[in-house]
């Protein structure tokens, strides 16, 4: 897979200001999630005792059960590559929890924009997802894991921000369109 790295890059605006527009309060730590193991990270959040420090902003159809648990805003079904791009620099950390993948397309997205990824370590996103370098990983099988990693990112600040920068590093370095043709 390819990523064009200037369609997906990390944008130079108030990423606060933006924040603010969707009504996002300071000081929340923004959870991307699409559709992919919904369930796992609500059964994640259940778990948290510190739920309020946390805002899932969600692409894809809403969910049906996180919006109980914490504050939570949907973007829809996204065709605007602009609003793509928008949505993944005002996330934190983009989750996915997903029970089975290949080689993600959302997570080398996700990288390009410079937002980091707590990822399942099934399939092949151990490939893109360098732990504690690009992100984090967790057990698939443990929802205490993720509920434990996700808490820790209550804690974390320039730690995001240099995953982030690695991450987008890493994207050009090795799957960027132009390399992937050569290859």
């Amino acid at each position: 897979n390819g990523i064009n790295t200037e369609e997906f890059r990390p944008l130079e605006i108030d990423i606060r200001e933006s924040r603010k527009c969707l009504g996002i309060s300071e000081g929340k730590i923004v959870l991307l999630i699409i559709q992919k193991g919904e369930q796992e990270l609500y059964n994640a959040l259940e778990k948290l005792d510190s739920k309020e420090r946390f805002i899932v902003l969600e692409m894809g159809a809403p969910t049906r059960k996180i919006h109980n648990l914490v504050e939570t805003i949907n973007m829809g079904t996204i065709a605007s590559l602009e609003l793509k791009r928008l949505v993944y620099n005002l996330a934190d950390v983009f989750v996915l929890p997903s029970p089975v993948d290949n080689y993600p397309n959302t997570l080398l997205e996700s990288f390009a924009c410079g937002t980091p990824a707590l990822a399942s370590s099934v399939g092949g996103i151990p490939e893109i997802v360098k732990h504690k370098d690009r992100g984090w990983l967790y057990q698939f099988t443990s929802n205490e894991d993720l509920a434990t990693k996700i808490q820790e990112l209550a804690s974390l600040n320039q730690e995001l921000v240099t995953y982030g920068l690695s991450g987008r590093n890493w994207v050009i370095e090795n799957t960027t369109i132009e390399l992937q043709v050569s290859r």
